[in-house]
């Protein structure tokens, strides 16, 4: 039997372990990323499949003896959205793996300029004792994973190349490869306008949390400037934290869009009004808030505001419209909630 039969027998008797390995990997980048709070398109990974793996040793120029001289049975690739995440996980692989630096490679420094789609970083890694028990370490002891890491863009470019066929053509006309090198051209100033655009929008943000602190009444409420009040501000947190008003996480964008046409119906406008209104009818809306806890779904307890503010009127037929509006209570029930909501009002005066 000939090198390149045995190789594939010892591949083919070994290929639960490698699915094993590659499934180990992946959880291993995940946690990993997850941990330093990197979010990423995709991390995917497979095992070699018998046919690859025939083809490969075959070539003339990969003269493999042994099963383990083969560093890519295993391969993972992870996928980000922002082209500088790509060196950020790069820094927690070195640091997470034993990296094979001979068989390691930086393709961003040595392809063609016209060559975007390969623009990715290959690693080539091992396990450390300590990403293992004893049983996995002698499993997996000496096997190497492949790990490429790239841009959603590089990859999008990669995979459509790929189906082009234009890396295996060797007489492509000069006016088709200039068309390629266009089109890498704007995918790599896509990929550093995305990373500016998230860098000035983080810069944004910051600006108004620091706004919010210091002149809320000049924030007006959309539906950012809501969320970002939710999540930001001391007193809406010393509500949730200290006041024992129960609260979900931040709600999501339908939610908010709801949240705040109840809060303009009450004319209130900018993060001032809503945060000086929450200051001065801290006692009422605990109230509030307690007595309908059961009875009504809250996305946040803000919702209480304007419920109060519109009880405040001390009109029925307010009150009502109110509830019509926003799909409070069934239409059956609304003045009788509307007369309620009233007596709780009246109650709050009365013992102040």
């Amino acid at each position: 039997m000939n090198k390149h039969n045995q190789i594939l027998k010892e591949y083919r008797n070994n290929k639960g372990k490698y699915d094993r390995f590659t499934t180990k990997i992946c959880e291993l980048c995940e946690n990993l990323l997850d941990i330093h709070g990197i979010s990423t398109h995709s991390i995917v990974g497979r095992a070699k499949d018998i046919a690859s793996l025939e083809k490969k040793i075959k070539r003339e120029d990969k003269g493999y003896n042994d099963l383990e001289e083969i560093t890519d049975l295993t391969g993972i690739r992870i996928i980000t959205y922002f082209s500088d995440d790509v060196d950020r996980i790069a820094k927690l692989i070195e640091e997470e793996f034993v990296i094979d630096e001979r068989n390691s490679v930086d393709k961003r420094s040595v392809l063609e300029a016209d060559r975007f789609g390969y623009l990715s970083l290959h690693y080539v890694v091992e396990l450390k004792e300590h990403q293992s028990g004893e049983e996995e370490q002698a499993n997996f002891k000496n096997l190497k994973a492949e790990i490429q890491i790239r841009s959603i863009l590089q990859h999008a470019w990669a995979e459509i190349e790929h189906d082009l066929g234009y890396k295996t053509e060797e007489k492509i006309p000069r006016e088709i490869r200039r068309s390629f090198s266009r089109v890498a051209g704007l995918l790599e100033t896509a990929d550093i306008e995305f990373v500016n655009i998230r860098e000035r929008i983080q810069n944004f943000e910051d600006e108004l949390i620091e706004q919010l602190h210091s002149h809320p009444e000049s924030v007006e409420l959309t539906i950012n400037t809501l969320k970002l009040t939710l999540s930001y501000h001391e007193l809406i947190q010393e509500f949730h934290d200290d006041l024992g008003i129960s609260s979900k996480s931040t709600p999501d964008n339908g939610e908010l869009k709801w949240i705040l046409q109840k809060l303009q119906f009450v004319s209130i406008n900018n993060a001032g009004e809503l945060i000086q209104s929450l200051s001065q009818y801290e006692k009422e809306l605990n109230f509030i808030h307690d007595f309908y806890y059961n009875r009504l779904s809250f996305s946040h307890f803000i919702e209480v505001l304007p419920l109060y503010l519109i009880g405040k009127s001390l009109t029925i037929d307010s009150i009502c419209n109110f509830f019509e509006i926003f799909s409070v209570f069934p239409k059956r029930n609304m003045e009788e909630e509307a007369k309620r909501l009233l007596l709780v009002i009246e109650t709050l005066e009365h013992t102040e």
